[in-house]
């Protein structure tokens, strides 16, 4: 124990720059965790978590035996998570190459500014924006195709709107991250490219692409993780 804190006051510096982070992902990480006794619990709103009576696994047992209702969970689950894995790693590598290499190479770090913006916007207020696109009466959509849709009530809308949403709000930052890794391929293999007559297409194809590779793998591993996780600010606003 004694080693421990000389060590902790020897590396002091590191452990205050680590200090924000630990705070962070023991408030909203760890803590939050203790809500996981709501499962087996039959909560009442009026007692809260800890005054409401144990249940034991009779909730399980009550969302296995709603067949229906469960595998449509389960299937609308997996399908977000590939509609949005899927879609958002696409726009990302391909805004990444974009902003590094072709289109907006001369304005890359004010397009990176412009692209984060979204992640910090909450989806409070996103709520608001996307109803001043689909409103039915007052709706930017709407009026700008002289329609009265109902975007709102109607099922089939939600999955094309969610996902213009979810990737609005976060293809600039994981465009950034892919930004990251192109900034360090070495130079001299585009330069040997041109000398060989490769074209942008080309060097894109041959070179870029397979140096996001380990990235595009990593990011796909850890978004496993985030299978069965719902995202309560975006489908919940």
């Amino acid at each position: 124990m004694k080693s421990f804190f000389e060590n902790t006051w020897k590396h002091r510096a590191h452990v205050i720059m680590a200090l924000p982070a630990f705070l962070v992902l023991l408030f909203f990480a760890y803590i939050p965790m203790g809500g996981l006794v709501m499962a087996f619990k039959s909560y009442d709103y009026t007692k809260g978590i800890w005054g409401s009576p144990w249940n034991g696994f009779e909730n399980f047992k009550f969302l296995i035996a709603s067949k229906s209702t469960f595998l449509s969970m389960t299937k609308n689950t997996l399908l977000y998570y590939v509609i949005f894995t899927g879609i958002g790693t696409t726009l990302n590598v391909v805004l990444a190459i974009a902003i590094d290499q072709c289109i907006f190479k001369k304005c890359s770090k004010a397009m990176q500014t412009i692209m984060i913006v979204p992640v910090f916007i909450s989806y409070a207020a996103v709520q608001f924006i996307v109803y001043a696109f689909i409103s039915t009466d007052t709706g930017i959509l709407n009026n700008l195709f002289g329609t009265h849709t109902r975007y709102y009530s109607t099922a089939s809308f939600w999955p094309i709107i969610l996902t213009i949403v979810k990737m609005w709000n976060s293809v600039g930052y994981g465009s950034v991250l892919y930004m990251s890794v192109l900034s360090g391929i070495d130079s001299s293999l585009y330069e040997a490219a041109e000398i060989d007559g490769a074209n942008r297409w080309k060097q894109i194809l041959h070179i870029t692409i397979p140096c996001l590779v380990p990235m595009i793998t990593v990011m796909l591993l850890l978004s496993v993780g985030n299978i069965m996780r719902s995202d309560t600010g975006l489908f919940y606003q």
